[in-house]
């Protein structure tokens, strides 16, 4: 089997180090292809070697993390690795696979790497088929707003205010979105977290979506949203 080509991008060597001990020790289905310590640099690597998995860090001289981003048209798989909090929302709305804080933990990384090897295809991805009547529909993630369980069937609410009704159930398309920043925050309920738009916590506690949609947060899973959120509780 191939093995993952893995790109570690960071401006300092002990970072860079780490992150490669951590790929030879704990992720045997990838290989580090190579390293650069300036946006520059990794954008001339990614052109060169076209990786499938990036390890990415924000701040850096001469740029960001997340200019280096802006300025590839199709990303492969990203994994942020920062000290800095503050960039996981705007990291998440440009479609990172995950988020891992400094020092990165041993459990933080093979949580990391399960999502890797689930999705290898990933920025391949960025649409999906909704079955109509004669055929398919494809439909960009970014326009999808959230998906309401409806029975055995979901109602999908687009950007636009259009809602599609499928005859596949909310379970079908949390399993097929999880890994693109699709959060099932309610039994009933599967949102897309580019269009979080803030947090209540007034009737129990609900997020406001574009849109004007409001969608509440069960219980047990406000720590993980609020963790992905970057949220305080």
């Amino acid at each position: 089997m191939k093995k993952i080509e893995v790109l570690i991008i960071d401006d300092e060597i002990l970072a860079i180090d780490a992150i490669k001990n951590m790929v030879d020790d704990f992720f045997p289905e990838g290989i580090v292809i190579g390293s650069a310590s300036s946006i520059r640099e990794g954008i001339r690597l990614i052109q060169e070697l076209n990786p499938d998995l990036i390890f990415l860090d924000i701040e850096m001289p001469k740029g960001t993390g997340l200019d280096l981003l802006n300025s590839l048209t199709t990303p492969p798989l990203v994994v942020i690795t920062t000290a800095h909090p503050q960039y996981a929302i705007p990291a998440i709305k440009m479609n990172v696979l995950d988020y891992l804080l400094k020092p990165i933990s041993i459990t933080d990384f093979l949580n990391t790497t399960k999502r890797v090897k689930n999705r290898p295809n990933l920025p391949k991805l960025y649409r999906i088929a909704i079955p109509l009547f004669n055929g398919y529909r494809y439909i960009s993630l970014q326009k999808i707003i959230l998906i309401k369980a409806s029975q055995s069937y979901s109602e999908i609410f687009l950007h636009d205010q259009e809602i599609l009704v499928v005859s596949k159930n909310l379970k079908h398309y949390e399993n097929s979105l999880s890994t693109f920043n699709f959060f099932r925050t309610h039994k009933s309920y599967l949102i897309n977290l580019q269009h979080v738009k803030s947090f209540s916590r007034s009737n129990g506690g609900y997020l406001n979506m574009s849109g004007g949609y409001e969608v509440p947060i069960s219980k047990h899973k406000r720590i993980e949203l609020f963790q992905i959120l970057n949220y305080l509780l």
